[in-house]
Formats: C-alpha cells, sequence, structure tokens
C-alpha cells in the first residue's frame, strides 16, 4: 500500500459520496433492473 493510503481512501470515499456520474450510473442500474424485473 503506498504512503498516505488513509488519505487517498478517503479522497476517493469523498469522490464516491458526492459524484453525479455515480448517481446517474446507479439511476441508469436501477431503471435497467426493474426492466428486466418487468420482463419476467
Amino acid at each position: 500500500m503506498a504512503p498516505g493510503g488513509y488519505t487517498e481512501e478517503g479522497k476517493v470515499f469523498a469522490r464516491l459520496t458526492y459524484n453525479p456520474y455515480f448517481e446517474i450510473m446507479f439511476n441508469e442500474v436501477l431503471a435497467f433492473l426493474n426492466e428486466q424485473a418487468a420482463n419476467e
């Protein structure tokens, strides 16, 4: 593990929690799963 791994993890976590692309991707996945369930 690189030195300062904790600060890097904190940055990654912060980017995940505040990331518009993550929200968009999450909504797309939910929509996809809902479509799959509706087709069953």
